[in-house]
């Protein structure tokens, strides 16, 4: 996808917030913001990050847990934020990672694609 130009790789990404029409946006560490419609999260499994760069009412809804290195989001389905439908997690699960990390990927496609409904 990366190389059809349908997903654009952008690094530093320092916050993420809304615009005043509800759109979102991601704040760079250059200074500079841009508008997206999707966003994947590459962030190595460093939940760390996640208290960085998301907002607080999006992880107080997922009940974060920064300190948690196996588990610091509790979803549905390990993947699905309960508030906020634009959102999924991939990867951060435990137990035998690589398969279920596929299934959570092709869910998450499936959802924000529009062939499947969201649970």
């Amino acid at each position: 996808e990366l190389r059809r130009g349908a997903v654009r790789l952008c690094a530093a990404v320092q916050s993420f917030g809304v615009r005043s029409d509800g759109s979102p946006m991601a704040f760079f560490a250059d200074g500079s913001s841009e508008g997206f419609a999707r966003c994947v999260l590459a962030t190595g499994f460093d939940s760390s990050a996640l208290g960085k760069m998301l907002p607080q009412e999006l992880l107080e809804g997922a009940e974060y847990m920064p300190n948690d290195q196996l588990m610091p989001l509790l979803l549905p389905l390990e993947t699905l934020h309960p508030f906020y439908r634009t959102v999924a997690f991939v990867g951060y699960y435990r137990g035998p990672f690589f398969g279920v990390i596929e299934l959570q990927a092709r869910l998450a496609a499936a959802l924000f694609a529009g062939r499947c409904q969201w649970l």
